[in-house]
């Protein structure tokens, strides 16, 4: 369907593009001036940030948007101008990615069609297509999974567990364009709560995108997320009045819970079950929650009923239909038939003694 449509990009390229779009439109960047802290009066309810402090000088500005992403210093700033109170929420566990990137002999993809994700037990696999023929696989475990964890870390072991998955000996074949397997750890939910509809922290001040919060990439909602939270500011600014700081706060706050928090919910929710799931594969039981087994069955309903694989794509690509699509009758009916024949089964793929004399052979 055309309202799947997806473009895939390096990040270089799309940051290139990006740029070169945002400067077309008349947006002024500074090029190696970097943002130190915040200026801010305190005459009011809660502090009101009147500009930053950078490298090159004081900029006074009449709202400061913090998108710098999941890397923000924003609660050390906020801190510093004199801000209290709990700043944000995060996940005590997580996932780790054991990434390497390749390029087509062909200049085209291992295969047509693929499942980008593919979840084995306690192992991940996840497939990231992107120009030119290049693509990521990534592995991902328990952040805490220090078993695995070490293995993937050796090219034969990591190699090994790519094959378990299927077709994955077809995306070895590619070229590796980067030395070694890349980790990232820690890779969980995070959310600041600088505001809330009756009493914001600060005001002349919003976050945007992963300032604001953070999802788990397995999902591949980061991106999308950011985009709708700078419309969701844009629209905003069309028609609130930043001279009223608190009301703005709150609009935004509003705003902001409106349009983002299912998705922000959902993915939580997700990050919950799967590590759970995976503690239980590793401990060679089933994982018993109904709302995961819906989950679950909904997937495997997606591979070959064409409307369950239309709602089940909606939600992953954030389109405003999602719920509705996702609540239709025939539909809750048939997941709920096979989650009930499904729940007591174990996870497709090896299991973690299996999986452990594979990568150790």
């Amino acid at each position: 369907d055309a309202r799947f449509e997806t473009l895939v990009a390096r990040r270089p390229l799309f940051e290139s593009a990006a740029r070169d779009t945002a400067e077309a439109a008349g947006v002024r960047i500074r090029w190696g001036v970097a943002c130190l802290g915040l200026r801010a009066s305190s005459g009011g309810r809660v502090p009101h940030v009147t500009g930053v402090v950078t490298s090159a000088g004081e900029m006074a500005a009449e709202l400061v948007v913090d998108c710098t992403g999941r890397r923000s210093r924003l609660p050390a700033w906020l801190r510093e101008i004199g801000v209290e109170g709990q700043l944000e929420e995060t996940g005590e566990r997580g996932f780790t990615y054991h990434s390497r990137y390749y390029r087509s002999p062909d200049g085209a993809l291992p295969t047509d069609t693929f499942p980008s994700l593919v979840e084995h037990g306690s192992l991940g696999l996840l497939r990231i297509p992107a120009d030119h023929g290049t693509y990521s696989i990534c592995l991902i475990s328990r952040t805490h999974d220090h078993e695995l964890r070490d293995l993937l870390r050796q090219e034969a072991a990591w190699s090994a567990a790519v094959s378990l998955f299927p077709d994955g000996d077809t995306w070895l074949a590619g070229r590796p364009i980067a030395e070694g397997i890349q980790t990232m750890g820690r890779l969980t939910h995070r959310r600041r709560t600088l505001y809330d509809t009756e009493q914001p922290l600060v005001t002349g001040l919003v976050a945007v995108g992963d300032a604001w919060a953070l999802t788990v990439p397995t999902l591949g909602r980061g991106l999308a997320m950011s985009l709708n939270h700078g419309l969701i500011l844009r629209d905003l600014l069309r028609r609130a009045d930043t001279d009223d700081p608190l009301g703005f706060a709150a609009a935004y706050a509003r705003a902001t819970l409106d349009g983002l928090g299912w998705s922000y919910r959902q993915s939580l929710t997700y990050t919950r079950h799967r590590l759970a799931e995976m503690d239980a594969h590793a401990a060679g039981i089933p994982y018993p929650d109904p709302d995961w087994h819906r989950t679950r069955a909904l997937r495997l309903l997606a591979q070959h009923d064409p409307d369950a694989l239309r709602a089940e794509r909606a939600a992953a690509h954030l389109l405003p239909e999602a719920r509705e699509e996702l609540r239709a009758p025939a539909l809750t009916e048939a997941v709920a038939r096979l989650a009930a024949e499904t729940k007591n089964s174990m996870p497709t793929g090896p299991s973690r003694a299996e999986l452990l004399d594979a990568l150790t052979a």
